[in-house]
């Protein structure tokens, strides 16, 4: 072991951490399969609040605990996304699936002097191509050009925020929380290695106001192509048409 690296002082709060960062993917990547989606959002609000729960099993052995985790929760208590990551979490244990709703962007472009973009709303449960196909029914769009649609997805309880910078936020209070506890025990690199598939997980809890590198591109990946030369269900997204 590196004379730099130190045992994790809290392995299973921070691997569960990790396992937030995969479902966040996951979220991202279903972004266009309604159902796809509903469950990666469940997944990863029950695992967001697993690495809290676990992480109060150190608690003892962990230096300065009481202060910063106290510091953390009075914030959380504040904080809009930190309230409804926790009341979501318990709703969808207890209660029922978060009600969503999708709102769709749309620009058709014909060519480089024919462009048109519309604003519409669809119920949450059609899929990307349904989408599409309901655009080119309702507003006659000629069946050329491309048409590109940028989904977002809302909660009912947090209107004003889209879903994948949602979580991204809730996940990085919680990076900024194992990150605290690591320098409060005198870490700055841990031992914790990664079975996940992607690069950027790794045990690195960066030091950051805002989101992960890797969370920044949400936005991009929000958007679906249809060539409508090539058939309207010829879609290009970043999750099941």
């Amino acid at each position: 072991m590196s004379q730099n690296i130190s045992p994790c002082p809290m392995p299973h709060a921070h691997r569960r951490l990790l396992d937030c960062h995969a479902q966040w993917h996951s979220l991202q990547d279903s972004y266009f399969g309604p159902e796809e989606f509903r469950l990666a959002l469940n997944s990863f609000l029950q695992t967001h609040r697993s690495v809290t729960s676990l992480l109060l099993k150190y608690k003892a052995t962990l230096t300065g605990f009481q202060e910063w985790f106290t510091q953390f929760a009075e914030g959380a208590a504040k904080s809009d996304i930190m309230r409804w990551a926790k009341k979501s979490r318990n709703r969808i244990v207890h209660e029922s699936d978060l009600e969503l709703h999708s709102s769709c962007r749309v620009v058709w472009i014909g060519d480089w002097y024919s462009r048109l973009e519309v604003v519409a709303n669809f119920p949450p449960r059609m899929t990307i191509s349904e989408i599409i196909e309901a655009i080119l029914h309702s507003r006659g769009m000629p069946p050329f050009g491309t048409i590109t649609v940028n989904r977002r997805w809302i909660d009912k309880e947090l209107p004003s925020w889209e879903l994948l910078e949602a979580t991204a936020d809730s996940y990085m209070e919680l990076n900024r929380l194992l990150r605290t506890g690591h320098l409060a025990a005198g870490i700055g690199e841990c031992d914790l290695t990664s079975d996940h598939e992607e690069e950027c997980i790794t045990s690195e809890l960066p030091n950051l106001s805002g989101h992960m590198t890797c969370m920044h591109s949400a936005r991009s990946r929000r958007d679906a192509c249809s060539d409508l030369g090539r058939g309207q269900g010829n879609v290009e997204g970043r999750g099941p048409s």
